[in-house]
């Protein structure tokens, strides 16, 4: 699925791009050196035991450079699946550090921002449903990923936007079990999912 609308938002920009005067230097349409942005979305990834979801919220500022650049953070909540049947989900908190080159695909009365984004970043993680006589300690890892993405914007102010690509959420963590004789070892634990598309609106203040 993630490979198919990769492979969909490309040839999406490259078939826009060969018919028209493509810039890799300069803005998209929408969009000017110093402008700021507030997105909010939903996230879909997936993971060994089903798909996931989550809502996410980014502050992307265009840099006021001679290069067609955005930095931001993004936060939001992600709900992995849980791991054994009715057990052990898990709800992760990222922070995520944002840094995009965008370029222009000089279609005329087309307000279209594309862009390559790279992420990094860090989450928490809070397991959900425990198994019954289980113990845990709260879970962290680190996130990166790659994405494509653009926005489209309706006006001045107001647009959406989808980014596709590739995201690695993992988190790790520690459980132990009670037995009647007291608390066993800890051992460690791991959840994680692949985060494939974000699809939101954009407010540009």
């Amino acid at each position: 699925m993630k490979k198919k609308i990769i492979v969909a938002l490309l040839i999406l920009i490259i078939a826009a791009g060969s018919a028209s005067a493509f810039n890799f230097m300069d803005y998209g349409a929408g969009i000017k050196g110093g402008d700021l942005m507030v997105n909010v979305a939903g996230t879909f990834g997936d993971s060994w035991t089903g798909l996931s979801f989550g809502a996410v919220a980014a502050i992307d500022w265009a840099l006021p450079l001679p290069l067609p650049l955005t930095v931001g953070l993004e936060a939001g909540a992600l709900f992995l699946p849980k791991r054994y049947g009715n057990y052990e989900g898990m709800i992760a908190i990222p922070i995520i550090a944002r840094i995009a080159w965008h370029f222009d695909l000089g279609i005329s009365n087309f307000n279209l921002d594309p862009y390559i984004l790279l992420k990094v970043g860090y989450a928490l993680g809070f397991v959900t449903d425990p198994y019954p006589g289980y113990q845990y300690e709260m879970a962290s890892g680190i996130i990166y990923g790659f994405n494509i993405g653009a926005r489209w914007f309706f006006n001045d102010s107001f647009g959406i936007y989808l980014e596709a690509g590739y995201e690695y959420d993992t988190l790790s963590y520690r459980e132990r079990y009670q037995y009647y004789s007291g608390w066993g070892s800890w051992y460690w634990r791991y959840h994680y999912t692949n985060r494939f598309a974000t699809l939101g609106v954009t407010f540009k203040l």
